[in-house]
Protein backbone atom coordinates (compact mmCIF):
# COMPACT_ATOMS: atom_id res chain seq x y z
CA UNK A 1 0.00 0.00 0.00
CA UNK A 2 1.30 3.38 -0.95
CA UNK A 3 1.05 6.80 0.67
CA UNK A 4 -1.38 7.75 -2.11
CA UNK A 5 -3.62 4.80 -1.16
CA UNK A 6 -3.66 5.87 2.50
CA UNK A 7 -4.28 9.52 1.61
CA UNK A 8 -7.22 8.46 -0.56
CA UNK A 9 -8.60 6.27 2.21
CA UNK A 10 -8.34 9.12 4.75
CA UNK A 11 -9.98 11.58 2.34
CA UNK A 12 -12.76 9.09 1.69
CA UNK A 13 -13.28 8.49 5.42
CA UNK A 14 -13.56 12.21 6.09
CA UNK A 15 -15.91 13.02 3.20
CA UNK A 16 -18.05 9.92 2.48
CA UNK A 17 -21.77 9.97 3.09
CA UNK A 18 -22.66 7.96 6.18
CA UNK A 19 -24.59 4.85 5.09
CA UNK A 20 -26.18 3.85 8.41
CA UNK A 21 -25.32 4.04 12.10
CA UNK A 22 -21.64 4.46 12.97
CA UNK A 23 -19.57 2.72 15.62
CA UNK A 24 -20.15 5.78 17.80
CA UNK A 25 -23.93 5.74 17.29
CA UNK A 26 -23.82 2.13 18.46
CA UNK A 27 -21.34 2.33 21.34
CA UNK A 28 -21.48 5.87 22.79
CA UNK A 29 -24.83 5.43 24.55
CA UNK A 30 -23.60 2.21 26.17
CA UNK A 31 -19.93 2.93 26.89
CA UNK A 32 -19.06 6.62 26.76
CA UNK A 33 -20.61 8.05 29.95
CA UNK A 34 -21.70 4.92 31.80
CA UNK A 35 -20.89 4.34 35.46
CA UNK A 36 -20.92 0.85 36.95
CA UNK A 37 -20.54 -2.56 35.39
CA UNK A 38 -17.11 -3.57 34.14
CA UNK A 39 -15.13 -0.33 34.10
CA UNK A 40 -12.48 -1.80 31.81
CA UNK A 41 -14.79 -2.13 28.81
CA UNK A 42 -15.82 1.55 28.93
CA UNK A 43 -12.26 2.70 29.61
CA UNK A 44 -10.92 0.59 26.74
CA UNK A 45 -13.56 1.98 24.38
CA UNK A 46 -12.82 5.58 25.35
CA UNK A 47 -9.06 5.10 24.97
CA UNK A 48 -8.82 2.85 21.91
CA UNK A 49 -11.86 3.66 19.76
CA UNK A 50 -13.56 6.84 20.97
CA UNK A 51 -10.43 8.96 21.17
CA UNK A 52 -10.38 12.37 19.46
CA UNK A 53 -7.83 11.29 16.84
CA UNK A 54 -9.87 8.32 15.60
CA UNK A 55 -13.36 9.85 15.78
CA UNK A 56 -13.05 12.01 12.62
CA UNK A 57 -11.95 8.95 10.62
CA UNK A 58 -14.73 6.64 11.81
CA UNK A 59 -17.64 9.01 12.39
CA UNK A 60 -18.88 8.59 8.80
CA UNK A 61 -18.18 4.86 8.63
CA UNK A 62 -21.79 3.79 8.93
CA UNK A 63 -23.15 0.33 8.26
CA UNK A 64 -26.28 -0.14 6.19
CA UNK A 65 -26.87 -3.44 8.06
CA UNK A 66 -27.43 -1.46 11.27
CA UNK A 67 -30.37 0.46 9.81
CA UNK A 68 -32.22 -2.70 10.83
CA UNK A 69 -33.34 -1.59 14.31
CA UNK A 70 -33.54 -5.14 15.66
CA UNK A 71 -29.94 -5.85 14.67
CA UNK A 72 -28.80 -2.49 16.11
CA UNK A 73 -30.57 -3.16 19.44
CA UNK A 74 -29.17 -6.72 19.54
CA UNK A 75 -25.61 -5.37 19.25
CA UNK A 76 -26.27 -2.72 21.91
CA UNK A 77 -27.72 -5.36 24.24
CA UNK A 78 -24.62 -7.53 23.69
CA UNK A 79 -22.39 -4.57 24.64
CA UNK A 80 -24.59 -3.86 27.67
CA UNK A 81 -24.27 -7.49 28.84
CA UNK A 82 -20.49 -7.45 28.25
CA UNK A 83 -20.32 -4.32 30.38
CA UNK A 84 -22.75 -5.23 33.16
CA UNK A 85 -22.96 -9.01 33.62
CA UNK A 86 -20.76 -10.30 36.42
CA UNK A 87 -20.04 -13.50 34.46
CA UNK A 88 -20.96 -12.72 30.86
CA UNK A 89 -22.05 -15.40 28.41
CA UNK A 90 -19.38 -14.54 25.82
CA UNK A 91 -20.82 -16.86 23.18
CA UNK A 92 -24.20 -15.10 23.32
CA UNK A 93 -22.51 -11.68 23.47
CA UNK A 94 -20.31 -12.51 20.49
CA UNK A 95 -23.07 -13.88 18.22
CA UNK A 96 -24.31 -10.53 16.82
CA UNK A 97 -20.72 -9.33 16.26
CA UNK A 98 -19.84 -12.64 14.56
CA UNK A 99 -22.88 -12.27 12.28
CA UNK A 100 -21.75 -8.76 11.37
CA UNK A 101 -18.17 -9.96 10.73
CA UNK A 102 -19.56 -12.49 8.28
CA UNK A 103 -20.95 -9.64 6.14
CA UNK A 104 -17.44 -8.30 5.43
CA UNK A 105 -15.24 -9.61 2.64
CA UNK A 106 -11.58 -8.72 3.02
CA UNK A 107 -8.78 -9.27 0.54
CA UNK A 108 -5.47 -10.84 1.41
CA UNK A 109 -2.67 -8.26 1.32
CA UNK A 110 -0.26 -8.61 -1.60
CA UNK A 111 2.97 -6.99 -0.45
CA UNK A 112 5.88 -6.71 -2.84
CA UNK A 113 8.73 -9.16 -2.25
CA UNK A 114 11.37 -7.82 0.08
CA UNK A 115 15.02 -8.41 -0.62
CA UNK A 116 17.30 -8.85 2.34
CA UNK A 117 21.05 -8.68 2.57
CA UNK A 118 20.84 -10.83 5.71
CA UNK A 119 20.85 -14.62 5.42
CA UNK A 120 17.77 -16.51 6.55
CA UNK A 121 17.96 -17.90 10.11
CA UNK A 122 19.24 -21.42 10.38
CA UNK A 123 16.96 -24.34 11.17
CA UNK A 124 18.75 -24.72 14.53
CA UNK A 125 18.02 -21.07 15.40
CA UNK A 126 14.35 -21.46 14.51
CA UNK A 127 14.05 -24.68 16.54
CA UNK A 128 15.71 -22.97 19.51
CA UNK A 129 13.19 -20.11 19.36
CA UNK A 130 10.29 -22.58 19.17
CA UNK A 131 11.63 -24.53 22.18
CA UNK A 132 12.06 -21.31 24.20
CA UNK A 133 8.50 -20.16 23.38
CA UNK A 134 7.07 -23.60 24.14
CA UNK A 135 8.88 -23.73 27.50
CA UNK A 136 7.48 -20.31 28.38
CA UNK A 137 3.92 -21.41 27.54
CA UNK A 138 4.25 -24.64 29.52
CA UNK A 139 5.70 -22.76 32.51
CA UNK A 140 2.74 -20.38 32.38
CA UNK A 141 0.35 -23.35 32.20
CA UNK A 142 1.95 -24.94 35.27
CA UNK A 143 1.76 -21.64 37.16
CA UNK A 144 -1.69 -20.38 36.03
CA UNK A 145 -3.59 -23.42 34.78
CA UNK A 146 -4.01 -22.05 31.25
CA UNK A 147 -1.91 -21.06 28.27
CA UNK A 148 -2.08 -17.29 27.81
CA UNK A 149 -3.30 -15.77 24.58
CA UNK A 150 -3.52 -12.19 23.51
CA UNK A 151 -6.20 -10.29 21.59
CA UNK A 152 -3.95 -9.75 18.62
CA UNK A 153 -6.51 -9.07 15.90
CA UNK A 154 -5.69 -6.14 13.67
CA UNK A 155 -8.32 -3.47 13.18
CA UNK A 156 -8.26 -4.21 9.45
CA UNK A 157 -8.43 -7.85 10.40
CA UNK A 158 -7.17 -11.11 9.09
CA UNK A 159 -9.04 -11.91 5.87
CA UNK A 160 -9.42 -15.48 7.11
CA UNK A 161 -11.01 -14.47 10.43
CA UNK A 162 -14.76 -14.98 10.16
CA UNK A 163 -17.53 -15.03 12.74
CA UNK A 164 -16.85 -18.58 13.98
CA UNK A 165 -13.14 -17.80 14.39
CA UNK A 166 -13.98 -14.63 16.33
CA UNK A 167 -16.28 -16.60 18.65
CA UNK A 168 -13.58 -19.22 19.25
CA UNK A 169 -11.12 -16.48 20.23
CA UNK A 170 -13.66 -14.62 22.34
CA UNK A 171 -14.71 -17.67 24.33
CA UNK A 172 -11.22 -19.18 24.55
CA UNK A 173 -9.56 -16.23 26.26
CA UNK A 174 -9.33 -16.47 30.03
CA UNK A 175 -9.16 -12.80 30.98
CA UNK A 176 -12.01 -10.30 30.79
CA UNK A 177 -9.71 -7.52 29.58
CA UNK A 178 -8.71 -9.59 26.54
CA UNK A 179 -12.34 -10.48 25.90
CA UNK A 180 -13.25 -6.77 26.02
CA UNK A 181 -10.55 -5.78 23.54
CA UNK A 182 -11.33 -8.72 21.24
CA UNK A 183 -15.03 -7.79 21.27
CA UNK A 184 -14.51 -4.09 20.57
CA UNK A 185 -11.67 -4.39 18.04
CA UNK A 186 -13.58 -6.92 15.98
CA UNK A 187 -16.70 -4.79 16.12
CA UNK A 188 -14.64 -1.78 14.97
CA UNK A 189 -13.02 -3.72 12.13
CA UNK A 190 -16.43 -4.19 10.49
CA UNK A 191 -16.85 -0.41 10.33
CA UNK A 192 -13.30 0.07 9.04
CA UNK A 193 -13.61 -2.61 6.35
Amino acid sequence: MTARHFAGAIYSALTNRKDGPSLYDLCDPILLHHQGGDGHLAKFYKTALANPALRPLLRRAGLAELRDEARFRELQEALRRARDDETPDWTAIGQPVAALLNTVTLQHPRPRPVTSAQPAPSLADIESIIRTCGAHLLQSFRKNGFIPTFAAFNLIGDPDLHGKDFLAALTGLDARGYKNSTLLFNLARVFIA
